[in-house]
């Protein structure tokens, strides 16, 4: 009786047992990576002739100079009281 009706709930139907409805061990590999395309764009941009221009080197000094001096902490001096022994 408890045959019969499980048989009439599954009407027959049975999960596939053979080896190929299986899932497989290991995944299908990954996609491949798209290429990137190389643009000339960019490059017609730029100027074809590189332009230089000349600095004083005490301008150059004067830069650094100033660069080091806000980089620079100001130091505590520590004062030494004598004692009264």
């Amino acid at each position: 009786m408890v045959t019969e009706l499980a048989r009439e709930i599954d009407n027959g139907c049975r999960t596939p047992t053979s080896r190929e409805h299986k899932i497989p061990e290991r995944g299908p590999p990954a996609p491949p990576r798209k290429r990137r395309r190389v643009t000339a764009a960019p490059c017609k941009r730029r100027s074809s002739e590189i332009e230089f221009f000349r600095v004083d080197p005490d301008e150059i000094e004067s830069f650094f100079l100033n660069l080091e001096e806000g980089n620079k902490k100001k130091q505590r001096k520590v004062v030494e009281v004598e004692s009264k022994d």
